[in-house]
């Protein structure tokens, strides 16, 4: 190419360098930033401009001239509309390579002096390991659908049932519910709005959760109509969310790692349960080789990881702002007879600094968002010595990371877990010092 893209010629030849954060493929024609969707590094494309900014442009894929040897057949028919996965069309080794590679981008202001991002840890489940998925119902040209939105649209769905990523069951649960919207025996101005199927993989629990933001819908068909695949049914109706257990218990049992939980509806929990136990031991492994007597646990969530840390510590204390969260962690402490767990409710930045006694780790497992300045500053005025960081957004992670390094607080291993493979989403780990 002699020139920068133009969104309002035809097809460009691209050369693709490398894939970054999002999914996108990266290349750069004299010099300018273009990204495009579902290429992979090291392939020639055409591809149609659509967007143009003054330093970067965003392109549809039109061809691939020379694939790439990662490139391979998508397992689902609806890969590429679907914005659910970004990467199914990759070779999982050359995903992992990627997501390496996103987090050392992220963290490369550390240097020389900074350490080697280690391997991401695989899963060894590639497809049907999503133990939650949420799909919205609706009408799609005349026809029932539950499914998940179309890439860059939110007025269109995509069929579901294909779906690789959740189990046979929770495909199975989506056909029913389409077969009975398409009966009739319900308006559409009386159906759920959203779908949520939730899996114990270790206990075969199976909830399902169904939800309208406003108006009413009958209640009466759900059980029947999920027999034999949910162990429980649980509606959300308007106007605030309020919670009717249909069928069943209205919590989920799961177990990782020795350890019994029971999740409610709106109890967060991670979504492979495999790799979940694989970071919690992780984490809990870190920590133990410290031989702690106090850990603090920030944004701790339904205490999963703290429940873990109890383990290996004299005491864990576990801090989260959501009520229904933390009543959660307390049952799992009970469950579990861990006396040495202690939770307590209240934003991180506030509670942590009125918390004296000598909390030789902090744990922190932040939203997407990272930490705040004021939870930066709780942080590093625990006096802990080490801090174990845990991020699913290498960006924020990175901004944190700069902070607590100019604090003192250094790098000393940097671990990526992959939580989600054929997305671009990866967990990772990093443990701080003084």
């Amino acid at each position: 190419m002699t020139a920068a893209p133009d969104a309002s010629a035809g097809p460009v030849r691209l050369r693709i360098e490398k894939l970054v954060y999002e999914g996108h493929a990266l290349a750069r024609p004299d010099g300018m930033v273009c990204f495009v969707d579902g290429a992979l590094p090291g392939e020639v494309v055409e591809a149609r401009i659509t967007r143009r900014a003054a330093r970067h442009a965003f392109a549809d894929l039109v061809r691939v001239v020379e694939p790439s040897p990662s490139r391979r057949d998508p397992a689902c028919p609806a890969f590429g509309r679907c914005g659910g996965c970004q990467l199914l069309h990759c070779d999982y080794a050359a995903q992992l390579e990627a997501k390496r590679g996103f987090v050392a981008e992220a963290l490369r202001f550390l240097g020389a002096e900074g350490p080697a991002v280690e391997p991401v840890i695989a899963s060894e489940a590639q497809v049907f390991f999503r133990n939650k998925m949420s799909f919205s119902i609706g009408l799609q040209d005349g026809t029932p659908v539950c499914g998940l939105h179309e890439r860059d649209r939110h007025d269109r769905l995509v069929d579901a049932t294909p779906c690789v990523l959740q189990s046979e069951e929770s495909r199975e649960s989506l056909r029913r519910l389409q077969a009975f919207l398409a009966s009739g025996r319900i308006e559409p101005g009386r159906w759920p709005r959203r779908i949520e199927v939730r899996e114990g993989r270790s206990t075969g629990d199976r909830m399902i959760l169904l939800e309208r933001d406003e108006g009413g819908f009958p209640f009466e068909p759900w059980a029947d109509l999920f027999a034999g695949l949910a162990t429980t049914v649980v509606a959300s109706v308007p106007p605030r969310g309020a919670l009717r257990v249909l069928a069943g218990p209205g919590i989920l049992r799961e177990r990782l790692g020795g350890l019994s939980f029971e999740i409610g509806p709106r109890d967060f929990f991670q979504t492979h349960t495999a790799q979940a136990e694989r970071l919690f031991r992780l984490v809990a492994g870190r920590v133990g080789a410290l031989r702690p007597r106090r850990v603090l646990d920030l944004y701790a969530g339904t205490g999963a990881i703290t429940a873990f840390l109890a383990q290996v510590a004299g005491e864990a204390v576990g801090v989260e702002a959501h009520a229904a969260s933390v009543e959660a962690a307390a049952r799992t402490a009970r469950l579990n007879g861990l006396g040495n767990l202690r939770m307590i409710r209240g934003d991180a930045a506030r509670v942590a600094p009125g918390l004296k006694g000598g909390f030789e780790v902090v744990v922190v497992d932040p939203p997407r968002a990272g930490l705040d300045a004021p939870a930066r500053t709780a942080v590093l005025e625990s006096g802990a010595g080490t801090v174990i960081y845990v991020s699913c957004n290498p960006a924020t992670l990175a901004r944190d990371v700069r902070e607590f390094a100019a604090a003192g607080l250094r790098p000393a291993w940097i671990q990526p877990v992959d939580m989600f493979p054929q997305s671009f989403h990866v967990e990772t780990v990093v443990e701080l010092r003084r």
